[in-house]
């Protein structure tokens, strides 16, 4: 009789076979054909005993044609569209946050992962970050969460975000230069610097002009939205960088703030920290 132990091909980021989904009962509705399950819980957990893990966790998602950029590159902590393209099939995968479930590790004892898809290195570690990054996400303050929304800036950087995403690893504000301070009405305005971080893995030189037409579009949106002749009002935008992700020092990735399209404000105190902390003068 077969045993689940160490030596199991199981792996974080392996897709189960379609048998499998159906003996789990994943399978149903007019979306069944496009159905797939990733396995998120860690090789380390997945190499131990039933009695002592005796549940693995998976994601189930489906099979889209067309990618959304707002989804890409872990850009948002509660949806993600992701390529697996290791192997001869590639597929565009979306999966959201809330579509974790666990199921019994002898459950896939007597099965495989799929052979024909399968993640890349570089598409497992987006698919680590976008689960990590839903537990350590750091929040605006909610005054300056409440300017983005009112002045129209976030729905525009949201339509930039979509339109960019694909060629866009991150997103980086770094608001006051990490100082938290109260600001009063429209006349006092934040200083605020964008960093676009350009993905270098895939045509980086498409990735960087892509990069480039998306500083213009934000230096534009913000001018639009917040500057009346030379003066500032709610927001001032005082740079917008164009970085590629493997010029990104430690330091920096220490200090800057990640934005994402679904942030939620906080009040000004206490704002809690994330894994990276927060933002610091440059």
């Amino acid at each position: 009789m077969a045993i689940w132990d160490s030596s199991t091909k199981w792996r974080q980021g392996h897709l189960l076979p379609k048998q499998a989904l159906s003996e789990l009962g994943l399978l149903t509705g007019d979306d069944s054909e496009s159905t797939i399950a990733i396995v998120i819980s860690h090789d380390c957990d997945l190499s131990q005993p039933p009695d002592t893990e005796p549940t693995i966790e998976v994601i189930v998602g489906r099979k889209v044609g067309k990618v959304d950029g707002n989804y890409t590159f872990a850009k948002n902590t509660r949806r993600l569209h992701l390529e697996c393209s290791s192997v001869s099939t590639r597929i565009l995968i979306d999966i959201s946050a809330t579509a974790k479930m666990p199921i019994p590790k002898n459950s896939l004892l007597q099965h495989d992962p799929d052979p024909h898809v399968r993640l890349s290195y570089e598409e497992l570690v987006i698919l680590q970050r976008w689960l990590v990054a839903r537990y350590q996400r750091s929040a605006f303050a909610d005054e300056f969460n409440r300017r983005l929304r009112s002045t129209g800036l976030e729905s525009g950087l949201k339509t930039i975000s979509a339109k960019f995403g694909k060629y866009l690893r991150a997103v980086f504000f770094d608001v006051d230069e990490g100082q938290e301070n109260e600001r009063r009405g429209d006349n006092d305005a934040y200083d605020l610097v964008v960093t676009l971080l350009y993905d270098t893995d895939n045509d980086p030189e498409v990735a960087e002009a892509k990069a480039e037409e998306a500083r213009q579009a934000t230096e534009r949106l913000f001018a639009e939205k917040c500057r009346q002749g030379w003066v500032w009002k709610n927001i001032e935008l005082r740079s917008c960088e164009v970085m590629a992700d493997r010029a990104l020092s430690f330091r920096d990735a220490q200090s800057f703030k990640e934005w994402r399209s679904e942030h939620v404000s906080l009040k000004n105190s206490p704002v809690q920290p994330s894994l990276h902390g927060n933002a610091a003068s440059r």
